[in-house]
């Protein structure tokens, strides 16, 4: 999958791309979303637009529905667990 990851939009702005939920923990249906955490460099200016675009470039490489998640957009009952548990598949 790392090479697919390289072709998304805004790679150099990426930091770190980790797996969690239904897919890590082997609970995944065949119509399960993969939830995916996308944290990025300091310096990087990533909006709303350029988020739906890597979400977008993600989900057609995967061929699945992605939900993509920052650090600060996870809720806060389950943010600790998320990032404990999740499993980098990226990392510059």
């Amino acid at each position: 999958m790392q090479a697919d990851i390289r072709e998304v939009p805004f790679i150099e702005s990426i930091k770190r791309l980790s797996l969690f939920g239904s897919h890590l923990n082997g609970q995944a249906r065949q119509d399960s979303d993969i939830d995916l955490l996308i944290e990025f460099e300091p310096t990087a200016n990533i909006g709303f637009f350029e988020l739906a675009r890597i979400q977008r470039a993600l989900e057609s490489f995967l061929g699945r529905v992605v939900d993509l998640l920052t650090p600060n957009s996870l809720s806060r009952y389950f943010r600790d667990e998320v990032l404990s548990s999740c499993e980098i598949i990226y990392e510059k």
